[in-house]
């Protein structure tokens, strides 16, 4: 049994460049009263185990929590801050857990490894989403059929080819690109000259309409292009500036919120883009976006699926008589790499 794997006082951590996520049991009770958490959600493994999963921004309070409680024999650590705090984690463990190892789980490992196993173990939604038609539940065909590739999409975007499941997923990182939840954060703060979070640019993107700095394919062609492309297909990102500029007060006209919602639709067409190619070179039969960076967001889910499903028309999927290749997304998949850990024997 998978939960067999979760010792009571176990816990898993994963250490990223902007946020924090542990895994434990539920009932670890002395853990939970200890970390100070922006939030938390309970995930069922298997059929009994309920683990406790949460997320903060300050590594400090962490490490505190850690040189207050009993965490077992072993911790497993992954993301980049299991390197990068290796030192304080080991201080704080040894006020209380002298006699713990940490353990540093490879990354991509962990996201592969823990994506699978929230996949293959839990009945956490595994879903299609497009707006005009909400979110759809995939069957459970879909769960068990490989390859898989998985994007996860953070600060920048790895993309792993999963052969097969967990807890031997047989994976391969096949590429990455910069171009990803980072740009759209720190482009984000310079045109609005301030400090934003992610979830308030979220928030800014979510009212701009693009079709206003955007040049589409109808404002070139009119209404017909001549080669079979949908006239309201983006053509050209922010192509309207420069004319917008010619105008009086043209700069101070353009609203922000226009451009962000822009730059959030290119950098969702350049990741699912990379996607689309990686699955066809690969033969994928499916992809599974995860990560934070369009997790329950409409706008950023809406567009990664509309890159796929522009890509990848009129290809096949090996096995499959329908064309195009599905896209999907994990409810609850930022929390894969402290689940991977917590799960390691």
């Amino acid at each position: 049994m998978l939960a067999s794997r979760i010792r009571p006082n176990k816990l898993g951590l994963d250490i990223g460049g902007t946020l924090v996520k542990v895994a434990a049991l539920k009932g670890h009770t002395q853990l939970w009263r200890n970390l100070l958490l922006e939030h938390t959600d309970v995930i069922k493994i298997g059929k009994h185990e309920e683990v406790k999963v949460g997320y903060t921004k300050s590594v400090t309070d962490v490490l505190e929590a850690l040189s207050r409680v009993d965490v077992g024999s072993k911790v497993h650590v992954t993301g980049g801050g299991a390197y990068k705090y290796d030192k304080e984690i080991r201080n704080s463990l040894d006020f209380g857990n002298k006699d713990t190892e940490v353990v540093k789980v490879c990354e991509l490992g962990s996201i592969a490894e823990g994506t699978l196993a929230l996949i293959e173990h839990t009945d956490l939604d595994l879903y299609t989403y497009r707006t005009k038609e909400g979110a759809i539940m995939a069957g459970e065909k879909t769960r068990s059929e490989f390859p898989k590739l998985i994007v996860n999409v953070g600060s920048g975007a790895s993309y792993i080819l999963c052969k097969s499941g967990y807890p031997s997923p047989n994976y391969t990182r096949v590429t990455g690109t910069m171009v990803s939840g980072g740009t759209l954060l720190g482009l984000s703060n310079l045109i609005y000259n301030k400090h934003m979070d992610y979830s308030t640019m979220l928030q800014k993107a979510d009212k701009g309409d693009l079709k206003n700095v955007d040049i589409l394919v109808k404002d070139i062609y009119g209404s017909d292009s001549g080669f079979q492309i949908d006239g309201d297909i983006v053509a050209g990102t922010l192509c309207k500036i420069p004319d917008l500029a010619k105008e009086e007060n043209g700069i101070e006209n353009i609203r922000k919120e226009d451009v962000l919602h822009s730059i959030g639709f290119m950098v969702s067409a350049n990741i699912s883009h990379i996607a689309v190619l990686s699955a066809q070179l690969h033969k994928s039969k499916q992809i599974i976006f995860t990560g934070n960076f369009g997790a329950g967001n409409d706008h950023l889910m809406d567009s990664l699926t509309f890159g796929v499903d522009f890509h990848s028309q009129g290809y096949k999927v090996p096995g499959s008589e329908k064309g195009g290749i599905p896209c999907y997304f994990l409810d609850k998949a930022g929390y894969s790499g402290a689940i991977s850990c917590l799960l390691k024997e």
